[in-house]
C-alpha cells in the first residue's frame, strides 16, 4: 500500500501525506480524520462538527463528508447516530488492525507503541499457530515450508536482498498459518502482518542479521516437519522475540530492545 501524495483541496486544505493508496476523496478525508483522532486533537466523547459545517470547512460536498464518516464508524473510530451528534469513540473500540489506523498511528508518532502491542499479539497468535502446524500439517505443507526456508537461507548467503527476504519471509509465515488449519487464525495474523511489515522494511539488515534469520526460519520449519509442537513454538517465540526488538529500536533508538524482552 503506497502511492498516495498530499492533494489539496478546493479551500487549499492539504492531506496529510500517507503510505495507503485512496482512489476517492472521501478516503483521504477519512484518513485525515483518523489522524486526528489518534493524534487527540479529536478526543474520545467530544462530537464532529455538522456534515454540513465539515462540508463548508473542508470545501467539499457533503455526501463526500458523510462517506468518510461511514468509513470511520466502520472502523470504531466514532458512532454516528441518527438525530444526534457524531461522536469520538473510546481507543478500546477502535479496529487496530485495520490499515487506515495502524497507518494514522505510524504517521503520527505512536508507531512503537502499537508496534510493541502487536508485537505481543504475535507472540500469543504465531507461536500458538506454529505449534498447531506441527500436529496438523500435510507432507505438501511442509515440504513446502522446507522449500521456502531453503529460499531465505538462499537469499541470506547469496544476494543480501533484505526486500526479497522480507517478501519470502511473509510466505513463510503464512505457510505456516495455513498449515495450522484455522483460517480466521490465519486471516488475524495478516492482518497483524501490515503494519509490522511496513515497519521492518524501513529497518537495515545487516549480512549477519539475514544469516541468524535464516536460521531461526529453518528451526521453525524443521520442527514442523518432525511433528514437534512444543519445539515449534519455541523457535517461533524466539524468531519473533528477535524481530519485535530490531523493529523496536528503528522506532525508538537505543534502549527500545529492552522494551520488547
Amino acid at each position: 500500500m503506497s502511492g498516495y501524495t498530499p492533494q489539496v483541496l478546493a479551500n487549499g486544505w492539504e492531506t496529510m501525506s500517507v503510505e495507503i493508496v485512496h482512489s476517492k476523496l472521501s478516503d483521504k478525508l477519512a484518513v485525515h480524520f483518523a489522524r486526528e483522532i489518534v493524534r487527540g486533537d479529536l478526543a474520545p466523547g467530544q462530537h464532529l462538527r455538522s456534515e454540513p459545517e465539515l462540508a463548508a470547512q473542508l470545501g467539499v460536498s457533503k455526501p463526500v463528508i458523510r462517506e468518510s464518516l461511514r468509513d470511520l464508524a466502520s472502523l470504531g473510530l466514532i458512532r454516528v447516530q441518527h438525530g444526534k451528534r457524531t461522536t469520538v469513540q473510546e481507543p478500546s473500540e477502535w479496529n487496530v488492525l485495520d490499515p487506515m489506523i495502524q497507518d494514522a498511528f505510524r504517521l503520527e508518532g505512536r508507531g512503537a507503541e502499537l508496534a510493541l502491542q502487536l508485537y505481543d499479539l504475535r507472540l500469543i497468535l504465531e507461536a500458538s499457530s506454529a505449534a498447531r502446524a506441527a500436529e496438523r500439517a500435510t507432507p505438501e505443507q511442509i515440504a513446502e515450508l522446507t522449500q521456502l526456508a531453503a529460499q531465505l537461507r538462499e537469499l541470506a548467503t547469496a544476494s543480501n536482498d533484505p526486500d526479497a527476504f522480507l517478501h519470502v519471509d511473509r510466505m513463510f509465515h503464512d505457510a505456516v498459518a495455513r498449515a495450522s488449519a484455522n483460517e480466521p487464525l490465519r486471516q488475524v495474523i495478516r492482518n497483524v502482518h501490515v503494519f509490522l511489515t511496513v515497519a521492518w522494511s524501513r529497518t537495515s539488515i545487516n549480512d549477519e542479521e539475514l544469516e541468524e534469520l535464516a536460521g531461526l526460519h529453518e528451526a521453525i520449519a524443521e520442527a514442523i516437519a518432525a511433528g514437534d509442537s512444543e519445539r515449534a513454538r519455541e523457535a517461533m517465540t524466539t524468531h519473533i522475540e528477535q524481530a519485535a526488538g530490531k523493529v523496536m529500536s528503528q522506532f525508538a533508538g537505543p534502549g527500545a530492545v529492552d522494551a520488547v524482552g
